[in-house]
């Protein structure tokens, strides 16, 4: 029974971020999920649980604190061995770093993930991965590596259907032509 309470405790975090739900509230639930991950002593619903506060904190603009966690929660799952808690803390940890203007941090972070997370058919979060990813390449600089990584998360959704993050990638890749001053190809996403 344990084992099933863990397994779904990291989704009903994430189930949290799309409930309009006060500032307090929302930390009071991560705070009681992470409570009973510590009583059961699984590392791995802890880091991915901590990782959703620190981005929930991120958002409300509390940038540095909500960093600081979701480095922690990285950390704490590289130290469970867990791949799927340590991509997805990895992932929001490279959010972090962009919302903090590292968007170099993010793609360093971001290497290797996409490839990683296709294995593990979760089409929310790759192509959330696939949005900051895009976006950080080109606030690099790295128009071309934008493109071809915002087409390839474009072409993964709309084959699987996936619209959650399918807007962005569409306005991010509209954007990254814009730098490059392709005007025409900007409007047509």
């Amino acid at each position: 029974m344990i084992a099933h309470e863990m397994e779904i405790l990291p989704p009903l975090a994430w189930a949290k971020w799309f409930t309009p739900m006060k500032r307090e509230e929302a930390i009071g639930y991560y705070e009681q999920g992470i409570a009973r991950t510590k009583e059961t002593g699984d590392k791995r619903a802890e880091s991915q649980i901590l990782s959703v506060k620190g981005l929930y904190l991120s958002m409300l603009g509390h940038h540095y604190e909500g960093y600081k966690m979701t480095a922690e929660a990285e950390a704490m799952a590289l130290q469970a061995g867990n791949q799927r808690a340590v991509g997805s803390t990895r992932v929001l940890r490279a959010i972090a770093e962009r919302w903090l203007g590292r968007p170099g941090k993010t793609v360093e972070l971001t290497e290797g993930l996409v490839e990683a997370l296709s294995k593990m058919f979760n089409l929310n979060q790759l192509s959330g991965l696939t949005f900051i990813r895009g976006l950080s390449l080109a606030e690099i600089g790295r128009i071309e590596d934008a493109l071809a990584a915002l087409k390839h998360g474009i072409d993964l959704c709309e084959k699987l259907e996936g619209a959650v993050h399918l807007g962005r990638l569409y306005n991010t890749l509209g954007y990254s032509y814009s730098q490059i001053h392709h005007s025409e190809e900007a409007w047509k996403w």
